[in-house]
């Protein structure tokens, strides 16, 4: 299912697209929580925390490693990549990302989500850059007791921002999809927005577009034959 909102018109192809990857690149709503189902973990408390203000980014993850190690104490790289590599790639990722790609457009991830499933990610779609979150590991190559943000939640945009200033792109040569309100930044600095399985209707309503359904292929279809669409 689709809804488009209408706007002035511009001709070309849009020359960056930003993706979110937790529920739009991946299918699942969190990165972080398939580590934690797999460790029998719940981060319920510091969601809260955080989503009421209490808590910034780099406590929340130091949090969530808190919890992992209290399980596995010697979780290692390579096991996290293991927990994460299997989590499933949402239907017509790199169909949508390979249309991209061949009209011109360079892709971004900029995600909250842990990076190293956003490089697993980047490498199989073809992403050109690479912004997300992660923790550490120490000398003895066990899970340290830190967080690397390269995405704070609520500033996603100033992150495309950097990345447009980067490529010589600006907001009307821009694109993003993205499905929560944390993404409403990457939105803000587009051209074409796409708002893909949106968690509620305000997330919706802030983009240009709204799709609905598991293919991504019909998420990027405005990027490409809606690129016209202006805010």
């Amino acid at each position: 299912m689709f809804r488009e909102r209408g706007g002035r018109t511009s001709n070309g192809p849009l020359r960056l697209a930003v993706f979110d990857m937790d529920g739009v690149l991946v299918d699942h709503l969190s990165s972080w929580a398939v580590v934690h189902d797999a460790l029998g973990t719940d981060n319920t408390d510091a969601l809260v925390a955080f989503m009421e203000g209490r808590i910034d980014d780099r406590q929340f993850i130091r949090r969530d490693v808190a919890l992992w190690r209290s399980r596995r104490p010697d979780l290692s790289e390579a096991e996290l990549l293991a927990i994460l590599a299997p989590t499933p790639r949402m239907p017509g990722m790199r169909e949508a990302i390979r249309s991209l790609r061949a009209q011109g457009t360079k892709c971004a991830i900029v995600s909250g989500g842990l990076r190293p499933l956003a490089e697993l990610v980047a490498r199989e779609g073809g992403f050109d850059t690479v912004r997300a979150n992660g923790v550490c590991f120490g000398p003895d190559g066990r899970l340290a007791d830190d967080a690397r943000i390269e995405v704070p939640l609520r500033a996603k945009g100033e992150v495309v921002r950097a990345i447009q200033e980067e490529l010589g792109v600006g907001p009307a040569d821009t694109g993003a999809v993205g499905d929560s309100a944390f993404d409403r930044g990457l939105f803000e600095r587009s051209r074409v927005s796409v708002a893909f399985n949106p968690v509620d209707d305000e997330v919706a309503r802030a983009a240009t577009h709204a799709v609905w359904g598991k293919d991504l292929r019909a998420a990027v279809a405005p990027l490409i034959d809606g690129a016209r669409v202006l805010r």
